[in-house]
């Protein structure tokens, strides 16, 4: 049976730099987040805002799945090839299921709050408090969206981890700056005597802010799903693989089984193919290279095997 790994991250994960960079990038995430937050506790209590204390609660649920995400890539970059030889990748697209899965009911419990708050009448926020942990958050989004940036471009096939980063970066550095110019338009109509205004804007803030996570989450759950659950590659990558076979087709007696899957981002390959029974096993590790090679220029991630089955039966050969 012979087995060409082509996956990029599979080989000993504290050999291989992006995953050690990876690993890096995960763990600053994490850190920086707990000052972050705090400062967004204490702005969120100080001044009574719904929209800083929606911001606290997303905080709140990143925390939680970086626990799971730094976890999961001290896993992935101490693995072993002989233990996970299809890589890790489920891993990783977990941890986008799971923040995904995460920010519904936060997103619910914001909207439940903005309609409470408005329908009271009696929301009354200090808006000097709320820039506390807003400019500390929004300078990190912006530090770690770059980041993401160069990672993924640096990357043929980017880790979902990495990919779920930039999404919820990407818009919430937007947000975070639409977040920051709010309380200060808000906090310049309370001092002139419009405070009903400034209250308003809050509650929109948290609306917008809820609206966002709801369709982060819906983004990230529908992704992640899909990498989480065995599917067949699609019909034009199976077509592909046809391709590479007939143009090989007299190095081998016949076609067996074509065994298909994604797991993560990579796409799982095994194909049975019948040789002679003369047949070398150095002419059958030629053919599986040559075949590793067309793939290689096919697909971004993947992991081939070549199952050698004996064709020289009268039931399998060629005719």
């Amino acid at each position: 049976m012979m087995n060409k790994e082509r996956d990029r991250t599979t080989t000993q994960g504290n050999d291989n730099p992006q995953l050690l960079e990876l690993q890096h990038y995960v763990n600053w995430i994490a850190l920086s987040l707990l000052p972050v937050t705090g400062a967004y506790i204490y702005g969120a209590v100080m001044s009574g805002s719904v929209s800083a204390a929606a911001l606290t609660l997303q905080c709140g649920i990143s925390i939680f799945a970086n626990i799971f995400t730094v976890i999961s890539m001290r896993s992935i970059v101490n693995k072993n090839i002989f233990i996970f030889p299809y890589g890790t990748g489920k891993l990783e697209n977990f941890i986008g299921f799971l923040t995904g899965t995460l920010m519904l009911p936060i997103a619910a419990m914001i909207y439940v709050s903005t309609v409470n708050s408005f329908m009271s009448g009696k929301h009354e926020v200090r808006f000097e408090f709320t820039q506390i942990g807003m400019i500390p958050g929004l300078l990190r989004s912006i530090y770690l969206l770059v980041w993401s940036k160069r990672l993924i471009a640096k990357s043929k096939s980017p880790s979902p981890i990495v990919q779920s980063f930039y999404v919820d970066y990407k818009v919430g550095v937007i947000v975070a700056i639409a977040g920051v110019l709010s309380m200060l338009l808000a906090l310049w109509l309370t001092k002139m005597h419009y405070g009903h205004l400034g209250i308003m804007i809050d509650l929109a803030l948290a609306a917008v802010l809820a609206t966002y996570m709801l369709v982060n989450a819906v983004i990230l759950i529908k992704t992640n799903f899909h990498s989480l659950i065995d599917l067949p590659l699609a019909e034009s990558d199976q077509l592909k693989i046809m391709k590479v076979l007939t143009s090989h087709y007299d190095s081998f007696d016949n076609l067996g089984a074509i065994y298909t899957r994604t797991c993560g981002n990579t796409k799982i390959i095994e194909i049975e193919l019948y040789f002679k029974r003369n047949t070398s096993i150095e002419e059958i590790d030629f053919l599986a290279e040559r075949l590793s090679t067309d793939f290689d220029t096919l697909f971004a991630d993947f992991n081939f095997r070549l199952i050698p089955k004996a064709g020289e039966d009268g039931h399998h050969g060629r005719p």
